[in-house]
């Protein structure tokens, strides 16, 4: 298929391109550029299943059903719609995209360029029990004969039954200000994701490179900023009828901590995992400030809560991040309380920030593991909560991980991770329990 080329998928596909985008491939100096950053020996970094994802999900076709267009043409046509005429925007978008170092949601890699009136939707399926603290404390007392303490247990079981419940501690929800669960939670298809793979930010040494992850932190989120102003998407069944919240999130983790010799749950996973999450937390504000929003409660944890921001977050650790000679921002001073002060003065060019979502489609196309949690692999359950309560600072929107269990969890064990979970300070519990067997 490397004899295809941008003009012969816009002639023979079964989508309608803008006039923006027929107006750049016209342009014959313009189409020259475009040719000499096609390299089609990129797609063999994809692996085949990254490549039926992105043929089924976001390649064009034509009235015959025929896939019309590489992975390679159409990373280069996402970045045309989003950048023209500024070349050299083009050019970085396509590199990125292209080397596997970040995607962007599938949505809108499938329809740029292209007139559409297609719509992302949210989950009608999602439900949600809130549960408040005097619920889970009375739960917690030892059965009795008590009729209330009774029928309180019972409809715990009736919750715990329910495989596509989430699990609100009310509680956390107040006290917390960081972490607040959306309405809509993000899916493959809506707009304003955006993943960085961890896996380009391992040296060839194995480490850590920290500034390369400052670096794509800030390339991704002016590029979301950029593609949530120039295109205007809607969810069919969100309240206000529009997007306005931009995030970023992450695959690779257990990736990164077998090639780098680390256990997953150790001190050291930890440590490393935490700073991951406060790098891009730090960075996607500092490049987000300064615009038309106002000062959000979900974008800057501690304004609302200082006294749980400080009890959970040591600051201290800057500065032994910044002196380490792992980390390649010695000359950057993370200062947040200038930062603070900055977002409440100036506002932000959009609302959002930083949140854990397993984006299995993404995750295959990166070729990297899904999420932040070793896949399909028994690790302990509360090893999972403790790393997400660990990084919980630094979360602005939700958590969303995988657990898996050797044998079928009973009443017992969802009792006891879920209030594990709501113990250490997490407002919700678990969510689509699913039997692989």
């Amino acid at each position: 298929m490397n004899d295809i080329t941008l003009t012969n998928v816009v002639e023979n596909s079964i989508n309608k391109f803008n006039k923006e985008y027929i107006q750049a491939i016209n342009d014959k100096s313009f189409l020259i550029i475009f040719n000499d950053m096609l390299d089609h020996k990129r797609d063999h970094i994809l692996s085949q299943r990254g490549t039926e994802i992105l043929k089924k999900y976001c390649l064009s076709h034509n009235h015959r059903g025929e896939c019309i267009e590489t992975p390679q043409l159409m990373f280069l046509r996402a970045s045309i719609a989003l950048h023209f005429p500024f070349i050299s925007e083009i050019k970085r978008l396509y590199d990125n995209l292209s080397h596997g170092r970040i995607m962007i949601d599938l949505f809108f890699l499938r329809n740029a360029g292209i007139v559409t009136t297609i719509l992302p939707k949210c989950d009608p399926n999602v439900n949600c029990t809130q549960i408040d603290d005097f619920f889970m404390e009375k739960v917690s007392i030892p059965r009795d004969y008590d009729r209330e303490t009774q029928s309180m247990r019972e409809y715990w079981r009736k919750v715990l039954r329910k495989s596509e419940n989430i699990i609100m501690f009310n509680g956390a929800l107040c006290e917390k200000s960081n972490q607040s669960i959306p309405l809509y939670p993000p899916t493959d298809f809506t707009c304003g994701i955006g993943v960085i793979n961890l896996n380009s930010c391992l040296s060839s040494s194995h480490t850590f490179d920290f500034f390369e992850l400052q670096k794509l932190t800030v390339f991704l989120t002016n590029t979301l900023t950029k593609l949530l102003k120039k295109y205007s998407f809607y969810l069919m069944n969100s309240p206000t009828n529009s997007v306005n919240n931009v995030y970023i999130t992450v695959c690779g983790l257990a990736d990164i901590l077998t090639k780098m010799g680390i256990s997953y749950g150790s001190d050291e996973a930890m440590k490393l995992d935490k700073n991951i999450f406060a790098i891009i937390y730090y960075f996607f504000i500092l490049t987000n400030c300064g615009g038309p929003y106002g000062y959000d409660i979900n974008l800057f944890s501690f304004e609302l809560e200082e006294k749980y921001w400080l009890s959970r977050v040591e600051i201290k650790d800057w500065e032994k991040l910044k002196k380490s000679p792992i980390v390649q921002c010695d000359n950057f001073d993370y200062n947040w309380e200038e930062l603070r002060h900055k977002i409440i003065k100036n506002g932000v060019k959009s609302m959002g920030g930083t949140c854990v979502v397993p984006l299995e489609k993404i995750a295959e196309i990166l070729n990297a593991s899904v999420g932040v949690e070793p896949q399909k692999k028994c690790i302990n359950r509360r090893t999972l909560v403790d790393m997400c309560v660990n990084r919980g600072p630094f979360i602005s929107l939700f958590q969303h991980i995988f657990t898996y269990a050797k044998s079928p969890l009973t009443y017992e064990k969802l009792s006891a991770i879920n209030f594990y979970c709501w113990k250490s300070g997490l407002k919700s519990g678990t969510f689509k329990i699913k039997y692989l067997f």
